[in-house]
């Protein structure tokens, strides 16, 4: 059973705190909230267990003179869920739940995170993914940064309430790149996970 193409908007908010010594960053994040969107066949829902059994990430960035403007460099890092993995990017994930490499890492008693699906069929899907991102784009604004980001997704259903939603689609960014961006803003220090979450265009409001 299959649904064809499926463009879907994938929006997440994270906290970042971000030191700087000269020309280097140090970026660290933590995971408040995920939603997708656009397809009118198939619900997604990302429990907050999900999201919060996210550890939180350091990652390096870089600032560098080009002419006039300065340009921020954020390195490729991979991201692995669910699962252990000696070689992030060429190891193959998992397909059964009862590799060794899979762990419950959201804490709900099954292996993976488990995902939530509404539609044709309504279940859980339980899930171990890999993925990385890489931007570099020019400061225009220093309290509030956009441009294009590069990355993959990749993920694999280890086990699913439904033999039907064991077949997980795979994931590329859309054509355009102006479709695939990350935003930094600068918020105030009392902005919290729970702020973002329950009125995010009130915090992120120019």
């Amino acid at each position: 059973m299959g649904v064809g193409r499926v463009d879907t908007t994938t929006t997440a908010y994270l906290i970042v705190e971000v030191e700087q010594e000269g020309t280097r960053l140090r970026m660290k994040s933590r995971a408040c909230n995920a939603t997708l969107d656009g397809s009118r066949v198939v619900r997604t829902t990302i429990p907050d267990a999900f999201i919060e059994s996210l550890p939180e990430r350091t990652r390096r960035g870089t600032l560098r003179r080009d002419g006039e403007a300065w340009v921020l460099n954020v390195a490729r890092e991979w991201d692995i869920r669910g699962v252990r993995l000696r070689d992030p990017a060429n190891e193959a994930l998992p397909e059964d739940a009862d590799d060794p490499r899979v762990f419950d890492q959201d804490g709900d008693g099954h292996p993976g995170l488990s995902v939530q699906v509404e539609g044709l069929i309504d279940g859980e899907v339980r899930v171990v993914q890999r993925g990385w991102d890489e931007y570099s784009f020019p400061i225009r604004d220093p309290a509030h940064l956009r441009g294009s980001v590069r990355w993959h997704s990749e993920q694999s259903v280890v086990d699913a309430t439904s033999r039907f939603l064991r077949g997980g689609p795979e994931a590329e960014p859309l054509r355009n790149p102006e479709l695939n961006y990350v935003e930094l803003k600068r918020v105030a220090p009392s902005i919290d996970c729970q702020a973002l979450k329950s009125s995010p265009d009130a915090v992120f409001a120019d």
